[in-house]
């Protein structure tokens, strides 16, 4: 597999050729962050006000999940499209921006993508709930302390710095939990007829021993993080950064497919001799 620094320099010519694009979906990702921080600041709003209501909580919480799962599956096959063309970027191929959108054409690949996604979201869900849970737990801790000894003690400075660190220790071990998955979406580009199933397990098979590959790569990017405290430089670290974690993931799936390519030549030359 190529070192980082082939794998920057490769990405560097590849963005060469899609810098443009490769900005309008930041700001479209960005825009969707947006929509969703405006949803739940909205969401809790109204949960407040009809907590102090006759209006029913459990009706306010469901019209809540309700709105947040239509956004779910309506970002879902975007997401995968970005995929494909992130992955037909980096192997060479010229494509268009509208392939981004793709996974909208028909009926038939958005329930492919819905249901690959739902599945993907399930196994890493116990993951999540265990580290949310923990740091919630950190919260109530930390906001009680506040209380009972006040928010300028020690204590509660103290607290509330461990929390800040749970919470970044647990967003870092959600992450590298579900490096196994990582492949799945630029898989499904590659092998949209195959079954969800076979492509989770092939993603587990091929990021087993791997996944180092991954950490040390996006590790080599930590210094592009520096410039974004401006802000602006984000608009072209955050594609290129996206883009070297695509090739990274390209890399595991193409040393995968020299080794079955190898493997089904040892076997036909084996029936050959029998």
């Amino acid at each position: 597999m190529k070192k980082q620094k082939e794998l920057k320099k490769h990405v560097l010519e590849r963005l060469m050729c899609c810098w443009g694009e490769s900005c309008a979906v930041f700001f479209i990702i960005s825009g969707e962050l947006l929509v969703v921080a405006f949803a739940v600041m909205l969401a809790y709003d109204y949960l407040v006000r009809f907590s102090s209501s006759d209006f029913p909580v459990w009706l306010a919480v469901s019209i809540t999940a309700l709105l947040a799962a239509g956004l779910w599956i309506a970002v879902a096959p975007f997401t995968y499209g970005i995929r494909w063309y992130r992955i037909q970027q980096v192997r060479g191929n010229a494509v268009f921006a509208r392939s981004m959108f793709s996974c909208y054409a028909s009926l038939k690949k958005m329930l492919q993508v819905l249901k690959l996604n739902s599945m993907l979201t399930l196994r890493r869900l116990p993951a999540f709930i265990l580290i949310f849970g923990a740091v919630a737990a950190e919260f109530y801790i930390v906001n009680e302390t506040g209380i009972i000894m006040g928010r300028d003690s020690f204590l509660y400075t103290a607290s509330a710095v461990l929390m800040l660190l749970l919470a970044a220790i647990g967003f870092c071990l959600f992450v590298i939990l579900g490096l196994k998955y990582a492949p799945v979406p630029y898989l499904y580009a590659l092998e949209p007829n195959s079954s969800p199933k076979e492509i989770i397990a092939k993603s587990k098979r091929i990021m087993k021993n791997n996944s180092r590959y991954i950490v040390d790569t996006m590790c080599s990017m930590a210094g592009w993080l520096l410039p974004c405290i401006l802000i602006f430089p984000m608009v072209f670290i955050l594609p290129y950064s996206q883009m070297v974690y695509t090739a990274a993931i390209n890399e595991i799936i193409e040393q995968d497919d020299k080794k079955e390519i190898s493997a089904d030549n040892e076997r036909r030359l084996a029936a050959n001799r029998i």
